[in-house]
């Protein structure tokens, strides 16, 4: 199968991820995304994640690693940061949180396939 979407995870020295809600005027509104989004024609994953950080957060990746493929269709890539920055937002989405990923699992609501992603990754940083 191929990818569809892929996603950029920016993550704060101290652990916390920066998520999206997602705004009235797209699919699933009012449910909390990484920023990322669908693959156009000819892209690879990463130009995907990199593209979609910066439409929808104004965020640039300048090295994005991969981290993980989900549902064997959207492909995570991770980009450390210094230390949490304010996105830009677009029209997409209408708030933005820098959260630790065990509590954005607990609390907000979200995309099926993100919650077990952040339960994993607040593991793996406890480990």
């Amino acid at each position: 199968m191929r990818h569809k979407a892929a996603a950029i995870v920016f993550l704060s020295p101290d652990g916390r991820v920066l998520l999206l809600r997602r705004s009235q005027a797209i699919h699933r509104p009012g449910l909390w995304n990484l920023p990322g989004g669908r693959r156009d024609p000819g892209e690879v994953p990463e130009e995907t994640a990199v593209r979609e950080a910066w439409e929808e957060a104004g965020l640039v990746a300048p090295e994005p690693r991969y981290l993980v493929t989900l549902d064997k269709r959207y492909v995570l890539y991770l980009q450390p940061v210094p230390f949490p920055v304010d996105p830009n937002l677009n029209w997409e989405s209408d708030a933005y949180v820098w959260a630790y990923p065990e509590a954005a699992a607990d609390d907000l609501p979200m995309l099926p396939n993100l919650r077990p992603f952040l339960r994993a990754l607040a593991r793996a940083r406890r480990a």
